[in-house]
């Protein structure tokens, strides 16, 4: 059975990280799930929420460099064959997992997916739906070419194999808004992204 390792890093979000980690949780199907949250040494109650979950997460606070410092730290903790990050303000619809799972377990080439997301205002409404539209016409077919012009994968929609981990390396930690961009760059150059 595959086991599925969800980084979250964290800092100061108390107010929506208890959401974010139960829409992990509550992921059902056919693999293992660890979750693995890295937070920065807040100074709000992020880390009393952590403590709330007992053994159903693993987590750590201390200071870091920044988010991809924090991502770093947690996908070497990883120890599942899948791999993916989730923001501390971010959610999984339910599903999402199994979807990728699936893929995986039927494609032993397949190296990373990325799949559809909607962008959520605090009061859980959509907004920016011509965002997401562009991005869902843009994302269905894997271009290397047309991803090297422009950024159309949302981050908490992709997943990818530890091998292509070990291969492509850690996230770099000098860019602090676009190092998920140049991560799905690093992979695309080694291998098609699998649309879900």
């Amino acid at each position: 059975m595959l086991k599925i390792s969800i980084v979250m890093p964290t800092f100061n979000q108390a107010g929506y990280i208890r959401r974010s980690i139960d829409s992990v949780l509550a992921q059902k199907g056919d693999f293992e799930l660890e979750l693995i949250v890295v937070d920065g040494a807040s100074t709000d109650s992020t880390v009393e929420v952590l403590k709330s979950y007992g053994q159903a997460i693993r987590w750590i606070s201390e200071p870091d460099k920044g988010q991809s410092d924090a991502l770093n730290k947690g996908l070497a903790m990883a120890g599942g064959q899948i791999m993916g990050w989730l923001n501390s303000d971010d959610l999984y619809e339910p599903g999402a997992l199994a979807a990728a799972a699936e893929v995986f377990a039927a494609e032993p080439d397949t190296q990373w997916v990325y799949g559809k997301a909607r962008v959520i205002g605090p009061d859980d409404r959509e907004v920016r739906r011509w965002i997401t539209l562009y991005k869902n016409l843009r994302m269905r077919r894997f271009s290397y070419a047309k991803l090297l012009a422009e950024n159309w994968i949302s981050q908490m929609g992709v997943f990818w194999r530890r091998g292509a981990w070990e291969q492509a390396g850690p996230v770099r930690t000098d860019l602090h808004w676009a190092m998920d961009y140049e991560y799905w760059l690093r992979l695309g150059a080694r291998w098609p992204g699998r649309f879900i």
